[in-house]
């Protein structure tokens, strides 16, 4: 906002509230004065008005509280009003102290007529009350204001005659216009002139506009741009979009910046609509990137077949960063013929290109886009990859699901191994009779794809064809594969399919199997599947032993507690001593309702039981968990091992301070 407007708007809001905020601070004396309209006496007013003559900046400020007051209740009877102009006139072309004329003044916009412009035409001239006679002109409606604001713009001096400048625009005065013209070559004043003419708005201030744009200097030419687009953004909410439209299309001219031809752009397309759509086609090729990019983005947001064949046409002059926008614009919209092209370009051209191309197929494409998607994916690499793999797996819709799993029993290697990585992306619940059959293939690259969708989609008519999977391979990682996409269709059906891996762990005879289906049935988590777990203990083949213990130091519940007790005391194998032992004190900690004294029971099991200091340190470290005398008693007694004193005290530390021991 120009300096001038904002001192008269600032006047402008604050002279209402002048009228009365004041009055409710004033002494109760000085009510005596204010009288009802039928009441007034012009006593009363000369009286107020003497002391407002002698008031002074940083005085009392009640006699222009009492006169704001007086003032007030006399604005509903015109004749009172006029009687009012005729002695504030006066008033101002007294003797009256500068700060009363400036209170004086606030209020005479209120009920200034051309009455009160000679005296006002007097005062703009002085320097010291300049500012309060503009404001009181530039509200007095009629050409009388006019004429004296037209007088004061060549008679003030340069700091006052921006004032007088924004004065004129804010009243449109366009026989002003000649006067203001001569102003837009001047640094000091091409701001403020600028912006008026704008205002204005004629034929004649707009030509001097346009003008002075072809051939000021850089900086004056920015002063009146921004002017210009002022004016044609309030010709915009004003509905006048063909005004606008000649200033934005001036504004999107190859020869403007890149900032003014993105303005420009904007307004062009908001004036014009679809007639905006030439020039921003143009701009595609004659703009830099900047502009480039808007033009792009402007231009898609008609979506509009047209638009798409012309950026089609206009594709193949442009320098390849465009290409990509472009592409990438294409995207945003939703037709066919973008769709078809895009699949033309990711078969040719650059990287980037291709690379844009594919992109733009995860929001445009459908399924026949599968075919060209899986084959890039396979045949190529980096950027190009990497967007075919991201588009392929995007692409939304059922079709495309199907296309993918129709396209795959046929599919060459390579392309078979995207296929097949796009269904674990995708998701694909349809998916598993094809991956259950691709298990079969010879290749281990294409069963390990297919566990890995299995993993991803299995559900519990899965869980044979897994379980027949994993007792015949000899790969330790596909077994491993299908164990976890065993257990996943298992969860996935709600543990439905469990009783299956239960039956097959009870027939199988390799400890491999066995221990690979202990860890499904502990990743299920069933209940039904503890005693398969707390039974594989005791097996004779560690491996399965171990399995046992890791799943059953995961299990949601402290039901296994006893168990895994049991098997780290009885165990012989060190690591299954401590990986017992950390599994059960794992489970104590799980939140319970059991009393905190009958868990420090079971910590204290556990450092009976623990074979060497770690564990016995690792035991008194979840202590301080349950707060009560046991567990201080407990610590207190630990204590008294030196290989875990400080451990001990540590925890009998803590429990002391949560239970309040001074």
């Amino acid at each position: 906002m120009r300096k001038g407007s904002l001192v008269v708007s600032f006047w402008l809001l604050l002279a209402p509230c002048l009228l009365s905020s004041d009055s409710r601070s004033r002494e109760s004396g000085g009510r005596a004065l204010l009288q009802s309209p039928a009441g007034m006496k012009q006593d009363d007013l000369e009286a107020l008005l003497a002391k407002v003559g002698k008031y002074e900046y940083g005085a009392s400020r009640e006699a222009v509280v009492d006169f704001s007051d007086f003032f007030s209740l006399q604005l509903s009877d015109r004749k009172r009003v006029s009687v009012i102009e005729k002695r504030l006139i006066q008033f101002l072309d007294s003797a009256a102290t500068l700060a009363g004329k400036e209170a004086v003044c606030r209020h005479l916009p209120v009920i200034a007529s051309e009455a009160s412009v000679p005296v006002l035409s007097k005062l703009i001239l002085n320097p010291a009350t300049f500012e309060m006679s503009r404001s009181v002109l530039e509200k007095i409606p009629g050409e009388a204001a006019d004429k004296a604001l037209r007088a004061a713009l060549v008679k003030v001096d340069d700091e006052h005659r921006i004032g007088v400048i924004n004065s004129i625009g804010v009243r449109r005065d366009r026989k002003a216009v000649r006067l203001l013209i001569p102003l837009l070559d001047a640094p000091e004043t091409v701001d403020a002139a600028a912006a008026a003419l704008a205002r204005i708005g004629d034929r004649e201030a707009l030509d001097a506009l346009f003008s002075a744009k072809t051939t000021a200097d850089e900086r004056i030419r920015g002063k009146v741009q921004e002017a210009l687009m002022d004016w044609a953004d309030e010709c915009l909410a004003e509905g006048r979009n063909q005004a606008a439209f000649l200033v934005y299309r001036d504004m999107a001219f190859m020869s403007e910046v890149d900032q003014i031809r993105i303005a420009g752009l904007y307004g062009l397309s908001k004036a014009a609509g679809v007639g905006a759509i030439p020039t921003l086609v143009s701009a595609l090729t004659d703009g830099e990137a900047p502009v480039q990019a808007a033009a792009l983005k402007l231009l898609a947001r008609f979506e509009s077949p047209s638009v798409t064949k012309q950026l089609i046409k206009t594709y193949p002059t442009l320098p390849e960063h465009t290409k990509v926008r472009l592409l990438a614009a294409l995207a945003d919209g939703n037709d066919r013929a973008a769709a078809a092209f895009a699949m033309g370009e990711a078969r040719k051209g650059s990287d980037p290109v291709r690379a844009a191309a594919l992109q733009a197929l995860a929001r445009i494409g459908d399924a026949s886009c599968v075919s060209i998607l899986s084959a890039t994916a396979a045949d190529s690499t980096g950027a190009v990859q990497e967007a075919a793999r991201g588009s392929l797996y995007r692409i939304p819709g059922r079709d495309v699901d199907q296309a993918i799993l129709g396209a795959l029993p046929a599919a060459a290697l390579p392309v078979k191994l995207e296929l097949l990585r796009a269904v674990a992306e995708r998701g694909i619940s349809a998916a598993s009779p094809v991956l259950i059959e691709a298990l079969r293939a010879p290749q281990p690259e294409v069963r390990r794809e297919a566990l890995r969708g299995l993993l991803e989609v299995g559900i519990e008519s899965d869980v044979p064809p897994l379980l027949a999977f994993l007792a015949s391979t000899e790969v330790d990682a596909e077994r491993d594969q299908a164990a976890r996409a065993m257990a996943s269709a298992c969860r996935r059906s709600g543990g439905k399919g469990l009783n299956q891996v239960i039956a097959g762990y009870a027939s199988a005879s390799g400890s491999k199997v066995r221990e690979a289906l202990v860890g499904v049935v502990g990743n299920v988590g069933s209940k039904e599947g503890l005693p398969i777990l707390t039974g594989a203990l005791k097996d004779s083949d560690t491996g399965v032993q171990r399995a046992a213990i890791l799943a059953l130091g995961e299990w949601p519940s402290a039901e296994p507690l006893s168990d895994l007790l049991a098997a780290a005391r009885e165990v012989s194998l060190p690591a299954h001593h401590v990986l017992a032992l950390r599994s059960y004190l794992k489970l104590v900690t799980l939140p319970s309702d059991r009393p905190d004294a009958d868990s420090v029971r079971l910590v204290s099991s556990a450092l009976e039981t623990a074979r060497d200091p770690e564990l016995k340190k690792a035991a008194l470290a979840v202590l301080p968990r349950f707060v009560c005398q046991e567990a201080v008693d407990l610590a207190t007694a630990a204590a008294a091992d030196p290989a875990v004193k400080a451990e001990a005290d540590q925890a009998a530390k803590r429990l002391k301070e949560s239970m309040g021991y001074r």
